[in-house]
């Protein structure tokens, strides 16, 4: 029993020196020496504080002490619950000042009302309620939020919200402006635009309960040390909602006095808000003008400021700064001095969001926060361009760095080559043609035209670039290296690598043989091809399938070993020369003489030059030679010497050139089928129809 009672004498012990030094007292910061209205500066009587109530809990031996905290929470005059600290800031109706909440050990601002007159201290009064009932119910992360409201001991009534450490945007936008060091890179224009979109935010859940601000600006917007960005002075907003609600069962509507009994209405032709930043219909003093689209010019004015570190308007006078205002006279943010390294992007935001006529603005803030976020994840922010058919998107040989994004349509891509057109590729939809150009300027290496009627979307060079900044230093390095060793490539590209090359090989092939003078002469293929590669500076491996095939020929060659070959027939090789580059195309007297050889042999390369370019002719009259391949204008000589029935020699160059405009553009990825069809009447006289698609082109 008495070991039981020990213990209750030590535990009772132990609560005392505990709850001594529960009764300590608080340690409170001890401010300058700040007048302030209701607070006075007075010692209190600490008695409440030390007194302790007991109470024993039925059943158990354990002692609940209700003591200082009890009374710490009893506390209900502000004059007890704050403590002054200091004045943080103000202005014509109210000053802020920093004070400790002793409840809550936690510093807030508070604002209070300062008193004028009669009839002004109620106007104020009423819109300062209003201001701290609608904050107090905009809850967002995005407007700062109001804990408490209530009046002090001298009548002047006030509020308290959340204390943000930070600086004001408007802090920012004069230091980026003074080049501070590192605010400039701190706040890129992408960090800016990103704090100012969650500005948006704030305004957006705002006019979804009906309410808007009237004097959005920089000074209005606290950025805090750790990103968070918060909406102040919600002293100008209005409820404009069509009815206001009439119970508080809705969750989702604001309710204040002003509802309830309508009173201080803006006076006909009182103009509230800041003229800097002025929505036109602000400047009439007609409250009933302003709605939700005046809270959007509002946001494109700060916008502007917030990128080219300028006001949006000024004047020489307040009534000239008004008349600017209605007129629309603002200069583009492009052309203000610090305007050269905004986006176009942006640029068109901002003149959006601040046009003359509310009907041309964004309807919404969710309207421009699309564009905006548009803007951030690179997307285009424009409307489409249209092109008629035939018109060219692209000149070869202009300088452009601009690609378009295909959205309707088809295009094709073309060039000349011996004055004929040569289509390189089609494209349509999500295709896009002329990105070289966007990321490095380059002359435009081809024609790029309409097939149709298409539409399409703009991608400048400044758009890729901001694209490129937002990804880490060594992204941008990596593609920018990339682009100017592809363009290096291009304009080294071979011009027998886009032409038929065959012609070329062959003439190299035929001469160095024949400038031995020996026909007789044993040459080596492996040295023949290399020599070839050599002068043309193509490739062995580009043209040894071509060459293989011409010294397999046993009419032109007789093999001695696998490397070995000696020439069969001298005048069939010239004769195969200069039908191989009549059947390509190319014009005549092309290619040096090397002798005249006879209509006998020129109709025995017919079958030789089959071979080596690899097309079958068939034998009868009227029949076609199908191949896949673009559209090509062919036309065909017709030997005069040859006169009634179609001669190998004239099937030989109808399936010869079809073979050549085949391989040339099978080259370039193209895979449109052509037809062929072809006949010679009974007095030799030769036509020829080309069809592609099945659609009649040339006859």
């Amino acid at each position: 029993m008495s070991e039981n009672n020990n213990e209750n004498t030590n535990e009772n012990t132990e609560d005392k020196s505990q709850d001594e030094n529960e009764q300590s007292d608080i340690k409170v910061p001890q401010g300058d020496d700040v007048d302030m209205p209701g607070i006075e500066e007075n010692e209190e009587n600490e008695e409440v504080f030390s007194q302790t109530q007991s109470s024993v809990v039925s059943g158990r031996n354990t002692t609940i002490r209700i003591s200082k905290i009890a009374a710490m929470l009893s506390r209900f005059k502000p004059e007890d619950k704050f403590h002054l600290i200091g004045e943080i800031a103000r202005g014509g109706m109210g000053i802020v000042y920093n004070v400790l909440d002793k409840n809550t050990n936690r510093c807030l601002a508070m604002k209070v009302l300062l008193p004028k007159g009669p009839e002004e201290d109620k106007k104020n009064m009423d819109y300062f309620v209003e201001e701290g009932q609608i904050t107090a119910q905009l809850e967002h992360p995005n407007i700062v939020p109001l804990h408490d409201m209530g009046m002090l001991a001298d009548g002047n009534v006030y509020f308290t919200m959340k204390k943000v450490a930070g600086e004001e945007m408007i802090g920012i936008i004069r230091k980026i402006h003074a080049k501070v060091d590192g605010y400039e890179k701190k706040y890129s224009i992408f960090r800016r635009l990103s704090m100012f979109r969650k500005v948006c935010d704030a305004v957006a859940f705002a006019h979804s309960r009906q309410v808007i601000h009237r004097d959005i600006k920089p000074e209005n917007i606290m950025i805090g040390e750790y990103g968070e960005v918060l909406t102040l002075d919600w002293g100008l907003a209005k409820f404009i909602g069509t009815t206001p609600p009439k119970d508080y069962s809705d969750s989702t509507a604001v309710y204040s006095m002003r509802l309830q009994k309508n009173f201080s209405t803006t006076q006909q032709g009182m103009i509230q808000g800041t003229p800097r930043y002025f929505a036109p219909e602000q400047t009439y003093g007609d409250s009933a003008l302003v709605d939700y689209r005046s809270d959007v010019y509002l946001l494109g004015s700060s916008l502007y400021h917030l990128m080219t570190l300028q006001f949006p308007h000024d004047g020489s006078s307040l009534e000239d700064l008004v008349n600017r205002v209605r007129n629309g006279h603002i200069v583009p943010p492009k052309q203000t001095v610090n305007g050269a390294l905004i986006p176009n992007q942006l640029e068109v935001i901002i003149q959006k969001a601040m046009a003359v006529k509310k009907e041309d603005r964004y309807q919404t803030v969710e309207e421009m926060i699309r564009d905006i976020d548009s803007f951030l994840e690179g997307d285009i922010v424009r409307d489409p361009l249209e092109f008629k058919a035939g018109e060219l998107l692209m000149k070869k040989g202009d300088v452009g760095d601009e690609a378009y994004v295909i959205l309707r349509g088809d295009v094709k891509v073309y060039g000349h080559i011996d004055g004929k057109e040569v289509v390189f590729a089609r494209m349509g939809a999500g295709d896009i043609v002329g990105e070289m150009a966007v990321i490095s300027a380059q002359t435009r290496s081809a024609n790029v035209a309409a097939l149709g009627d298409i539409e399409v979307l703009v991608i400048d060079r400044e758009l890729m670039m901001n694209v490129l900044r937002r990804l880490p230093s060594w992204m941008e390095k990596i593609v920018l290296n990339l682009t100017s060793r592809l363009n290096t490539a291009n304009d080294n590209v071979h011009p027998l690598k886009i032409k038929d090359f065959r012609a070329h090989v062959l003439y190299q092939m035929t001469s160095l043989i024949l400038i031995h003078g020996d026909d007789n002469a044993i040459f080596s293929a492996s040295d023949m091809i290399l020599h070839v590669s050599n002068l043309l500076t193509l490739s062995v491996d580009f043209i040894s399938k071509y060459c293989d095939l011409v010294v397999s020929n046993e009419r032109l060659f007789k093999k001695i070993d696998n490397d070995s070959y000696q020439l069969q027939d001298r005048e069939l090789l010239i004769a195969t020369q200069q039908l191989v580059t009549k059947t390509l195309s190319y014009p005549d007297n092309y290619f040096p003489n090397m002798g005249v050889p006879s209509s006998e042999k020129i109709d025995e390369a017919g079958s030789v030059v089959e071979h080596i370019l690899g097309t079958k002719v068939d034998e009868g009259s009227g029949s076609a030679v199908t191949a896949m391949a673009e559209k090509k204008k062919m036309t065909l000589a017709q030997d005069e010497s040859q006169k009634g029935t179609v001669s190998d020699k004239v099937k030989a160059i109808i399936a010869n050139r079809l073979h050549a405009i085949h391989q040339l553009l099978k080259e370039n990825g193209l895979d449109q089928e052509v037809s062929l069809k072809y006949s010679v009447n009974a007095v030799g006289e030769g036509g020829a129809t080309l069809v592609v698609d099945g659609h009649l082109v040339q006859q």
